[in-house]
């Protein structure tokens, strides 16, 4: 004995629209907590997405930030390495003029280690061990 395919589907339908009409409440409340569901973890992705960027926008500034110190601290460097350089060629020129003006021969510079605070070299000031020594 089979039925017709036409009966199945009505009593189907006919038993699912029953069911659903028995059980609205149920699946109204389902279908709500699930739209609430799905809204709260959106929400929560979002608020989650959006403390993310601001934590790499935070990182990307510091990172900015150290960059722009170290190219500042460089561009310092180069330029007192530059007028040391100056300095020393200018000194040059007038160690070089006055060896030229003066016949004497030229001054000597030795350090000499200081073995005691009190001997004939003078007084160790703030912890020195050496004292330069002028030698003609």
């Amino acid at each position: 004995m089979t039925t017709p395919p036409e009966t199945l589907i009505n009593n189907l339908s006919s038993f699912a629209s029953s069911f659903y009409e028995s059980n609205e409440e149920f699946y109204l409340q389902n279908v709500n907590e699930g739209y609430k569901k799905f809204y709260l973890n959106k929400k929560a992705y979002n608020e989650a997405q959006k403390i993310q960027r601001e934590k790499i926008k935070r990182e990307r500034n510091k990172m900015k930030k150290i960059i722009k110190n170290y190219r500042e601290s460089i561009c310092r460097m180069r330029r007192r390495r530059d007028s040391l350089k100056e300095r020393i060629e200018i000194l040059e020129r007038e160690n070089k003029l006055l060896r030229e003006n003066s016949n004497e021969k030229e001054d000597k510079i030795s350090l000499v280690k200081i073995e005691n605070e009190n001997n004939d070299l003078g007084v160790v000031k703030n912890n020195r061990k050496f004292k330069a020594v002028f030698h003609r």
